[in-house]
């Protein structure tokens, strides 16, 4: 048992060594961040953008000066958008979703946005979570 206590924190200490996050610029993103940044948010600058170095992973975090944060994996595929001053604009994700916002949640104001492994994760300013599937279909209200 103290074997493994032993093993289980040396390598904790050794991931956590490797763990850190710099500042980039917008250059040094992948194309494919970039590409996500200029296509679905033209009119917004980034003002820090950090590289989150892991020991087995590398993700990107890209802040705006209106509030938004947009994290990306190590392939510039966008993981988690969130905006706690203004809303999002939804333009990216299945037209699905914002079919189901529209009907049902008339006058929405998306403040965070996750992929996950089955689909989206859509939370409103007013708490509310909505789960959806890959294909943007409605699948239940999150607690």
């Amino acid at each position: 048992m103290k074997k493994l206590l032993a093993i289980t924190a040396i390598m904790f200490a050794v991931m956590t060594t490797f763990a850190q996050k710099t500042n980039i610029s917008y250059e040094s993103l992948p194309n494919d961040a970039k590409d996500f940044i200029n296509i679905n948010f033209p009119e917004t600058t980034p003002a820090v953008i950090l590289k989150d170095t892991e020991a087995f992973d590398v993700e990107y975090e890209v802040r705006f000066n209106d509030g938004m944060k947009i994290e990306f994996n190590k392939d510039g595929d966008w993981e988690e958008i969130k905006n706690e001053i203004n809303c999002l604009t939804i333009g990216f994700l299945p037209e699905n979703i914002g079919s189901y916002l529209e009907n049902n949640h008339n006058g929405f104001c998306v403040k965070e946005i996750k992929r996950e492994f089955k689909g989206f994760k859509v939370e409103l300013a007013n708490d509310i979570e909505i789960i959806f599937d890959k294909n943007g279909r409605f699948k239940r209200y999150d607690d």
